[in-house]
């Protein structure tokens, strides 16, 4: 494989680079000059070592232009991947690299392909989301493919795996600068067992005037998906999600997992029988910082 792609928008060729490899390939990405240097010499020894990994020379002009013979007489398999939306070598450079090379501008999304995009993402993180609500979503964040699709991952857990629609409730709730995040940090906060985080992000919460029975079924979903991880019980979810889950559920035993889950069960059943007042926001922080806390 021999690649050139140039324009400026990182996530589209960022996408398209691995579109043109697999998961089994070995990619690696050079973009300082002792990378670049080791990654050319590697390729120029290819044929005595068998290394087959694929080169890419990331935003790197300088070094493409002054070894770029030795990169087009190479044997290996490289990609030049310039972030910009005209090409930056001299003509003669330039004529080379087409002549070697698969070619790929990669250019900005109009509004309409935007949506496309959208719904095509929000399908592929199993998503329940209206067309219409697609469009509000992207009418908010333009053409910044990469904070798009962080929304979408936010919706997913925040629809409950997208069992739920999304409604353009949530996506008000999600991006709004003073509420992004509080919840998944306090989420992120429980599963790495932070009580020092959970504290921080709770009072955020708090000040946002959330609800709290919110924050507590949240809470026990998301255990319970610490669980099903645990026990190695397929989880339905994105691949992201799914290294999320295992990441934290290291941090935890089954037991303690399980115990957690009944402690608030238990909380929930004293309220629901009047034995209890409402969750009020200080006993929810106090009981999360005591659940994450405890060790079997």
């Amino acid at each position: 494989m021999k690649l050139f792609v140039y324009g400026s928008d990182y996530y589209l060729a960022k996408e398209y680079i691995s579109s043109k490899t697999n998961e089994e390939e070995d990619v690696r990405y050079n973009s300082s000059l002792s990378e670049a240097k080791n990654a050319l010499e590697q390729l120029s020894q290819k044929s005595l070592f068998g290394d087959s990994a694929i080169q890419v020379f990331y935003d790197i002009s300088d070094f493409v232009e002054e070894n770029i013979d030795k990169l087009v007489e190479s044997n290996g398999s490289w990609i030049i991947w310039e972030l910009t939306d005209k090409i930056p070598y001299k003509p003669t450079t330039k004529d080379k690299i087409i002549a070697q090379c698969e070619v790929k501008q990669i250019t900005e999304l109009s509004n309409r392909e935007i949506e496309q995009w959208l719904l095509k993402k929000a399908k592929k993180y199993l998503l329940n989301i209206s067309p219409q609500n697609v469009q509000y979503l992207a009418s908010l964040h333009g053409n910044d493919l990469q904070l798009l699709q962080n929304e979408l991952q936010k919706l997913f857990w925040y629809t409950d795996k997208g069992i739920r629609e999304v409604t353009k409730q949530d996506i008000d709730l999600l991006t709004d600068p003073t509420k992004e995040g509080n919840i998944f940090s306090l989420m992120d906060s429980i599963g790495s067992r932070n009580t020092v985080a959970i504290a921080k992000a709770c009072s955020e919460i708090y000040s946002k005037n959330m609800d709290e029975w919110q924050i507590f079924f949240m809470t026990i979903r998301h255990l319970r998906l610490l669980l099903q991880s645990k026990l190695g019980i397929t989880v339905k979810a994105p691949p992201f999600v799914k290294q999320k889950l295992s990441n934290q559920a290291s941090k935890w035993t089954v037991d303690e997992i399980v115990i957690a889950l009944k402690r608030l069960s238990q909380e929930e059943y004293k309220v629901k029988i009047g034995k209890s007042q409402s969750l009020l926001p200080g006993y929810i922080e106090l009981m999360l910082t005591e659940v994450c806390s405890s060790e079997t």
